[in-house]
């Protein structure tokens, strides 16, 4: 380049920076602005910034302050079913990074669905808020302790483009333009605003006083650094954030065949699977883990039409289909190719989407099953191998998804009433579960639990028989007692029987059970208890216990909703 086109572009950069910044601070753009405020919160370190700054800067938008409360109090996030009625106490509640992850995640949902105008800023929201969630998923299944600074690093690397789309949109259009005629993104982009998006967003960040690793992840890629024999800890997180951008680009691109996305995410995964530690089976775990995160936030926040366009289309990439709505092609059909796209094993009815039963053929430890196995009993983490189901049904985790939406719709009644909530869950797991009885039990007195609603043939002759104590040295007990789940595979083990209370196998005549208590250690209030007239290996997945316990935590708010 040479000296006068250099200059040329650093002013035109320089231009680019002032209007922004200017535009940013009039308020041009409503909704950009608060998720600026919130990405410099976001970004510092939470031992600088105070529970009451935070939950003021949140406060600011009324809408975003009533849906993060909600979501606090029934997404799974507050098992325990501590009432929360502001961001402070939902801060102490659940959490300093979920709060902040939840509220920046909510506002990117609502420049998604909500933005009048630029259909490129309602893409970039939703491509920001899918490639933060792909991070987290990548992060959360390779076992780090950094999910949420994988998060914002994948989602800020979007934060530049988010502000032109939103501020410069002839100049976004145009720049896109030359993209596509140039083959060049960044090229384009230069050339129209002196800068690309992603040193944009560098340049505004650098000042809000970021981490130094997070600035670092939001540094420019290059293929060079997939050179290097192994990452260096500075670059891991930057190539896992270009990574997870780049797969959400490829899998929200709606003029992408399944084989042409097939060819690409193999391409993505032989540039980046080494470092990473990623191939097809993991790709697919992202989608999963990405897929029931957006949906739950949209059930949450009653933004379903941005959730279900994207869950929509991570589902059919991940089963090599095409996506929802997208015309058939009129090219000539091609061989099919030699390599499934992503991979061709399957999630079997009623096991759980994530993680994924995929580890194993991945070189990776099966994830362990949570809950207590009692004595006589296999362990929970062998169930995974469990019989196949008395019943065809539904995946419980698409019939937990359904109900976890159905009673957050019932909490927003103006009458709320907990046994009706209860009996919905009941009747719900008793389909997904393929069960013979299911009943939710609630704590009434100082220790003392009694049946609330069920659902099946025989509950009700019992319903009296099935209240415990806390303190009783039964399956129940136990299971409030160390708040843990019990799994009971056969009934009939002469070790186990003095733990069985009479009405299970004398009266229901149930040999296979589960037993889930809710809440916390300290505070465990609810139970969920299903049961099988069958000897069968049952299973407990994380993430169909994480939807259980926030079913019961929401049984616990309409009870204390309607006062009781």
């Amino acid at each position: 380049m040479s000296t006068a086109a250099a200059t040329t572009q650093e002013t035109r950069a320089r231009e680019t920076l002032r209007r922004v910044t200017s535009g940013l601070e009039g308020g041009a753009v409503a909704g950009i602005a608060e998720i600026v405020k919130l990405v410099e919160a976001l970004a510092a370190n939470s031992l600088t910034i105070s529970v009451s700054e935070l939950a003021e800067l949140v406060e600011k938008d009324v809408v975003v302050t009533a849906k993060v409360v909600a979501a606090a109090n029934t997404l799974g996030y507050n098992p325990s079913g501590v009432e929360v009625s502001s961001i402070s106490q939902a801060i102490h509640v659940i959490g300093f990074a979920k709060i902040r992850l939840l509220a920046l995640s909510l506002m990117l949902m609502e420049n998604a669905e909500r933005t009048q105008g630029a259909e490129a800023q309602r893409e970039t929201a939703t491509l920001a808020l899918t490639s933060g969630m792909m991070a987290q998923a990548w992060a959360e299944g390779q076992g780090r302790g950094d999910a949420e600074q994988a998060f914002l690093c994948a989602s800020l690397r979007n934060f530049g483009r988010l502000l032109i789309s939103a501020l410069m949109p002839d100049d976004d259009r145009l720049a896109r333009q030359q993209a596509e005629a140039l083959g060049d993104p960044d090229a384009a982009y230069r050339e129209v605003l002196g800068l690309t998006p992603l040193e944009l967003g560098y340049e505004l960040l650098k000042s809000s006083n970021l981490p130094e690793p997070l600035l670092q992840g939001l540094r420019q890629f290059s293929p060079t650094m997939l050179e290097a024999a192994t990452l260096h800890p500075v670059d891991e997180l930057l190539v896992a954030a270009e990574f997870s951008v780049r797969v959400s680009e490829l899998a929200l691109r709606p003029n992408l065949t399944p084989t042409q996305f097939g060819d690409a995410s193999r391409d993505l995964v032989k540039q980046f699977g080494k470092h990473l530690r990623v191939d097809g089976d993991q790709i697919k775990s992202m989608f999963e883990r990405a897929e029931q995160r957006m949906a739950a936030f949209g059930q949450a926040f009653g933004l379903q039409t941005m959730s279900r366009s994207v869950t929509g289309k991570l589902s059919a990439r991940r089963q090599n289909k095409p996506l929802p709505g997208a015309l058939p092609s009129v090219a000539a059909p091609r061989p099919p190719p030699a390599v499934a796209p992503l991979s061709s094993s399957s999630t079997a009815p009623g096991e759980a989407a994530g993680p994924p039963p995929t580890a194993a053929s991945a070189g990776l430890p099966p994830p362990a099953a949570p809950g207590t196995n009692l004595p006589g009993t296999v362990p929970a983490e062998a169930s995974a191998s469990a019989a196949e189901p008395v019943k065809e049904r539904r995946p419980l985790i698409e019939v937990l998804h359904e109900t976890v939406a159905r009673c957050a719709e019932m909490l927003g009644q103006p009458v709320v009433n907990e046994e009706a909530m209860a009996a919905v869950i009941s009747a719900a797991l008793l389909e997904g579960w393929a069960a013979e009885e299911v009943v939710v039990l609630l704590e009434r007195g100082k220790g003392s639990f009694a049946t609330s609603a069920g659902a099946g043939k025989r509950w009700r002759e019992f319903r009296q028989k099935m209240g415990f104590r806390r303190d009783e040295r039964n399956v129940l007990g136990v299971a409030v007692a160390r708040c843990e789940p019990v799994l009971i595979h056969d009934a009939t083990d002469p070790k186990i029987d003095p733990y069985l209370p009479v009405w299970l196998k004398g009266g229901l005549q149930l040999y296979s059970c589960i037993i889930i208590p809710g809440g916390d250690a300290k505070n465990s209030n609810s139970v969920l208890f299903v049961g099988w007239k069958v000897r069968q290996k049952v299973a407990l997945a994380p993430e169909e216990l994480r939807s259980l316990r926030a079913l019961l935590g929401m049984v616990l708010t309409a009870r204390r909703l309607a006062g009781v």
